[in-house]
């Protein structure tokens, strides 16, 4: 459902794997932010507002099929040529997480959904690779390739992960998947 209320806690194997999820996205977020190059130093008031501006799009819900997707590309792009590669995956798990909040203090969602919230950021990690094993990259024509790639790498470990967690967490078969994916790819590409 899209209304997004869990006042119930994970439970079982759902638990398991959001916790697997985050804790995995984690480490590799948190890789990339000390092995990636920082290209540009880091300017804490612009990654704020950054991360205010992602979890305010987190926060708008366009309903597709049994779930939603979120306009928050509109600022992903951006953040992954104002900051410093490495950091956007931590950035956007952070606007991901505040984004969520209302929720959590109106106590419409158990505090253990943060897992699966942490776990929603996957999505950010395939640009930031593709880019960092691209070296600088300008957000121009010329860089096409890259761009698509990167684009390519987000729509494949978002949807890659999500499929994964599904069928792990909930037993959803992941030939269901190919038709609400398709509908969260058209918005990233769009936006």
């Amino acid at each position: 459902s899209w209304d997004q209320s869990y006042p119930e806690p994970l439970r079982g194997r759902e638990l398991a794997v959001e916790a697997a999820t985050a804790a995995a996205f984690l480490a590799v977020a948190l890789a990339l932010a000390v092995l990636v190059p920082a290209e540009r130093s880091f300017d804490a008031p612009l990654a704020l507002t950054l991360v205010a501006t992602y979890a305010l799009l987190a926060r708008v819900r366009f309903p597709i099929g049994y779930g939603f997707t979120i306009p928050t590309q509109i600022v992903l792009v951006p953040m992954l040529f104002l900051v410093p590669l490495g950091s956007v995956p931590l950035l956007v798990a952070a606007g991901m997480v505040l984004g969520s909040l209302p929720e959590y203090v109106r106590r419409e969602r158990h505090p253990n959904h943060l897992l699966a919230t942490v776990g929603n950021a996957w999505h950010s990690v395939g640009p930031v690779a593709v880019f960092a094993a691209a070296g600088t990259v300008a957000p121009e024509l010329g860089e096409w390739p890259v761009l698509l790639g990167a684009l390519a790498a987000q729509v494949v470990a978002d949807n890659g992960v999500a499929t994964l967690r599904d069928w792990a967490g909930l037993g959803v078969s992941p030939k269901l998947q190919p038709e609400l994916f398709g509908w969260v790819t058209l918005v990233d590409v769009l936006l």
